[in-house]
């Protein structure tokens, strides 16, 4: 292991893009394994069938009666397909959402969405496919995702299928040409739509938190920024911080085979508003500090570039 030393944070020692050693569930391998098989092939179809319907009602059918239902009655129907059927199927359970400074636990999805409203920007950090599912069902407003990249504050608009296709791909340092926009674009343009912005522009292990993209320094003054973390349990399961095909269908296995997996998300008590006074970059640090304050995590000096290069690596082992 290493030729991978160079991708450990050299202040924290952490690693967050080698894969997390694999969950072994109790009992005999002889007995799991076969139950693993068979849950497998009873949950894929069904997964799918209803991640297609999803797609094809939300963001094509339906997309359109957003605006004349309001959030409620389309955040409730998300809610149903992705947490009760994706997530409910497939064995992922929900943990009662963590405020912090407040330590109360809130479980209703109400209670948690109440301080979040149209117009504000939800940022969290990046750690498997299962993070985009879990905010589009969880949010009160249709979500818009959004790409960052290391090299512009401008963000990609992208759509629910692409943003956890994003997780499955290589990622890339280079925005491209067309259809990057300014935060404060963004949130001008849909203004009854929560923004949800990833700063570190890949996933990782969850074992800490890359160098931020800058692309909160593009927000609109008087935004309201949410820090909110995603964990979940056991990491080795959902984690995606190996990209490609073969990481691709792993991330299936492990999703659709195990018996119970947890996720669990802490939020800031109070959001973080842009008064259009700070100094460049100032928004960025104040932001990731707070998230990871929130999470309880380390912040490292690795990005996206020390992932592409990580991933080069990786693929040639023998």
């Amino acid at each position: 292991m290493e030729k991978y030393t160079r991708f450990r944070d050299p202040g924290t020692g952490l690693a967050p893009f080698l894969p997390v050693p694999g969950y072994t569930p109790p009992g005999p391998p002889a007995l799991t394994l076969p139950l693993r098989v068979v849950l497998f092939a009873i949950r894929l179809p069904v997964v799918l069938a209803i991640f297609l319907l999803h797609v094809l009602v939300f963001e094509c059918s339906l997309a359109p009666l957003w605006w004349i239902t309001g959030p409620d009655v389309l955040g409730w129907l998300r809610w149903i397909f992705i947490r009760g059927g994706v997530m409910g199927i497939a064995g992922v359970w929900w943990v009662p959402v963590q405020v912090d400074n407040s330590g109360a636990a809130l479980s209703s999805r109400k209670t948690f969405t109440a301080p979040l409203r149209a117009g504000d920007i939800l940022v969290a950090n990046q750690t498997s496919p299962l993070d985009v599912l879990l905010l589009a069902s969880t949010l009160p407003s249709v979500p818009l995702f959004t790409q960052s990249y290391p090299g512009t504050s401008l963000v990609e608009p992208i759509s629910f299928p692409t943003a956890i296709l994003r997780y499955l791909i290589k990622p890339s340092v280079k925005a491209p040409t067309s259809g990057m926009m300014a935060l404060k674009d963004v949130t001008n343009k849909w203004q009854k739509r929560i923004v949800v912005v990833f700063p570190e522009g890949t996933a990782t292990n969850s074992r800490g938190l890359l160098a931020s993209t800058p692309s909160l320094s593009s927000t609109g003054v008087k935004t309201r920024i949410w820090p909110y973390t995603i964990k979940y349990t056991p990491t080795a399961d959902l984690s995606t911080p190996i990209n490609g095909y073969k990481a691709f269908w792993s991330f299936f296995w492990r999703f659709l085979s195990q018996f119970k997996r947890e996720i669990r998300l802490r939020g800031a008590a109070q959001p973080i508003i842009v008064d259009g006074e700070e100094k460049d970059g100032e928004v960025v640090e104040k932001v990731m500090d707070a998230l990871a304050k929130v999470g309880r995590m380390r912040r490292l000096g690795l990005g996206v570039q020390e992932k592409r290069d990580f991933l080069d690596i990786w693929g040639k082992r023998s």
